[in-house]
């Protein structure tokens, strides 16, 4: 959609944080769940770890039972935790949706007809669905997999680094590359996203223009011709979501195919250093545990960064309503009456 002067762009992630305020509770929870949930994850490699290394030093497989038992209670905490942990991240990016979109109701109440005169049905419901929705994927598994990201990368990456520094420096090196090599790909899977989203709010507009002036369409006997216009619309719609879906398809291949790279380097490397008993077999299989361990947050990343700019979506009408040719009242920018309860939704 095409920025008006005086529009301040698209939400910014400060601007969607001042909406997290009132969740400041849940938020905090979530987090130390979170924590939880991951020291509990890295500890099961661990425990793997000691019990190989005790099958070659002579013990009896007996012993085995109690590090079985102890991965097993660990897998089942952890599952726990990162359940309740994900509720209470979820609920806060509902919670939020739900705020923006009362606040964006409420604007909608205070225009003038002028406005929707100079803007289309199709354009606004767009922005009360899809973009919104865009806004909770990035506010609700967006933050989850973010944070979770951050504290695996630490806490996986320490316990890689206490098994074998070398190693682990040649097992992350590759990580950083993905991610840059990533944002050249996610810049077009942005574009095609807005394009797309635009095409939808042209589709709902033929829709409602249509069904609206059904009696116009038929007195002139247009039906042919904006049967064809709407045939047009959808597959340009299609030809967009296709690609979309492509691309995406075509990223997480590569950064699975470059994962198993990074897989096969530290087999060659961790092999060679087992066999000359620099580190032990039991090391060796943790190491690989934990190098696994990060495939899916990087690939959560890179998941983030197509949300991310999917998610700083243009709810700019409200630089229109300011606007007198926009047909809104002049109202005061940053006034109280102007930004409502919380951070203003640009209408």
């Amino acid at each position: 959609m095409a920025k008006t002067k005086g529009n301040k762009g698209p939400y910014s992630m400060w601007e969607l944080a001042g909406y997290l305020k009132s969740f400041r509770g849940r938020l905090a929870g979530g987090f130390i769940l979170l924590m939880a949930a991951n020291a509990l994850a890295i500890t099961i490699p661990w425990i793997l770890k000691d019990a190989i290394e005790g099958l070659r030093k002579g013990s009896s497989p007996d012993l085995l039972l109690w590090p079985a038992l102890a991965i097993a209670a660990a897998a089942v905490f952890q599952a726990v935790v990162r359940i309740a942990s994900r509720h209470m991240f979820l609920g806060v990016s509902r919670g939020v949706e739900y705020d923006i979109r009362t606040e964006l109701f409420r604007r909608l109440q205070s225009l003038s007809p002028s406005f929707f005169q100079k803007t289309t049905t199709g354009d606004i419901m767009s922005r009360a669905t899809n973009d919104l929705n865009a806004v909770r994927m990035v506010l609700g598994p967006g933050v989850t997999h973010g944070l979770n990201s951050i504290i695996i990368y630490l806490f996986v990456v320490s316990a890689m680094a206490a098994i074998s520094l070398q190693l682990t420096f040649f097992a992350v090196i590759l990580f950083p590359l993905w991610l840059l090599g990533m944002r050249r790909f996610f810049r077009s899977l942005n574009e095609i996203s807005r394009r797309s989203q635009e095409t939808l709010g042209d589709i709902s507009t033929k829709i409602h223009e249509n069904l609206s002036g059904m009696m116009v369409v038929k007195l002139f006997v247009q039906e042919d011709h904006e049967r064809r216009a709407f045939g047009k619309l959808n597959d340009a719609y299609l030809d967009l979501t296709a690609r979309h879906a492509k691309l995406r398809a075509f990223i997480f291949a590569l950064m699975t195919a470059l994962g198993g790279v990074g897989a096969l380097v530290i087999l060659y490397l961790g092999g060679r250093w087992v066999i000359a008993g620099d580190i032990t077999l039991g090391a060796f299989v943790a190491f690989n545990s934990y190098l696994a361990m990060l495939l899916w947050p990087t690939l959560a990343l890179g998941w983030i960064l197509g949300k991310g700019v999917l998610g700083a979506v243009e709810l700019d009408l409200e630089a229109k309503a300011r606007r007198p040719d926009g047909g809104g009242r002049a109202v005061p920018a940053g006034s109280r009456r102007d930004r409502g309860p919380g951070p203003a939704v640009r209408l």
